[in-house]
């Protein structure tokens, strides 16, 4: 492991070593990706890329449980508003951390503000 001198890890040094790594294949047992079909979880599936820098995460993963955080919750409903034409309640977010139960939530909310415009 690269060391700065006070005997730190070198985080930088680390990251751009690991970035010349070739990528793996998943190992025997490992559960294939899930296709994603509903439009609304795609949405979602989409913006969960977007903040939380990775795609590791299924149709039924737990937002906080895949790196999500109250921030990061944030920026979602901050990226959905141009997408949905508002922005979702981060208590909806919050109360629905599935990814397809947050789907179908932000999809009830969108639903609503159009019924109520």
């Amino acid at each position: 492991m690269p060391l700065l001198p006070g005997g730190k890890p070198h985080r930088a040094e680390l990251a751009r070593r690991a970035a010349g790594l070739p990528r793996t294949a998943p190992q025997d047992g490992a559960a294939p990706r899930e296709e994603i079909t509903d439009p609304s979880v795609a949405l979602i599936a989409e913006g969960w890329r977007e903040v939380l820098g990775h795609d590791r995460f299924t149709p039924a993963s737990h937002f906080f449980q895949v790196g999500g955080h109250s921030l990061a919750a944030a920026q979602l409903a901050a990226w959905l508003e141009p997408r949905i034409g508002g922005r979702p309640p981060l208590r909806v977010l919050f109360q629905n951390p599935v990814l397809t139960d947050q789907a179908r939530a932000v999809q009830a909310v969108r639903t609503a503000q159009e019924v109520s415009a």
